[in-house]
């Protein structure tokens, strides 16, 4: 059920991600005795055929017909349990196919990093970190709320981002605002930021992924 979470959640995220043909270009493989289309599928074309398994709740109906049915079973009574095995094969069988997808999938897709790089740099996502970086100096985080909110109508109304803000424009809404106010407003500086266990920080992401691969090589995953 774990495993049926963590891909629907992922699946899910690519899915909702504007413009996905920019985002994402799948690498050509060659064709796969087993799959011969295989190597023309687009990774939205995988996403369709993997996530109705998963964001449709069909493992997790099978989740539930096997907790009502031990509901309803008398106490210290554990016989007689037939009707368990459809739905426990069904999620077996499932994830395993969605395993098998997943993987080719994430094995054929590249990210394109300078379109993503582009769309992080918009919407005011380090809104969060100036209101943050106002809290750390003393201010009230509704006094920090209130400043953020003026700076982002101001960046709306000059169709300008967060981070090309000079220290003369910041301080026009709070002298509390130095010169290191620029390390908060990139989005690559809040990535960085974000160094504690399960962080965003490249050295965290590089440890979990250091962690998760030896895992897999014990069969911990």
């Amino acid at each position: 059920m774990l495993i049926a979470a963590g891909i629907g959640l992922l699946l899910g995220g690519i899915q909702l991600l504007p413009t996905i043909d920019a985002w994402l270009h799948s690498a050509r493989r060659e064709a796969d005795a087993g799959f011969p289309l295989w190597g023309s599928l687009h990774p939205l074309n995988l996403l369709q055929l993997v996530a109705p398994y998963l964001l449709t709740g069909r493992v997790f109906g099978d989740l539930m017909r096997l907790l009502t049915m031990l509901k309803g079973l008398p106490l210290a009574y554990n016989r007689d349990l037939q009707e368990d095995k459809e739905p426990l094969f069904d999620t077996a069988d499932t994830v395993r196919g969605v395993l098998s997808i997943f993987s080719e999938m994430l094995a054929t897709t590249k990210f394109n990093a300078e379109v993503m790089t582009a769309a992080a740099r918009k919407g005011y996502l380090t809104a969060t970190d100036l209101a943050y970086y106002l809290v750390r100096r003393d201010v009230p985080f509704r006094e920090a709320h209130a400043i953020v909110g003026k700076i982002v109508a101001y960046c709306e109304e000059s169709n300008m981002q967060l981070e090309y803000l000079s220290l003369t424009q910041l301080k026009q809404f709070s002298p509390v605002f130095t010169y290191d106010v620029t390390r908060v407003l990139s989005a690559e500086s809040s990535i960085a930021n974000r160094d504690l266990p399960g962080g965003t920080a490249a050295c965290r992401v590089k440890e979990a992924i250091k962690r998760a691969r030896k895992d897999l090589l014990h069969d911990k995953a």
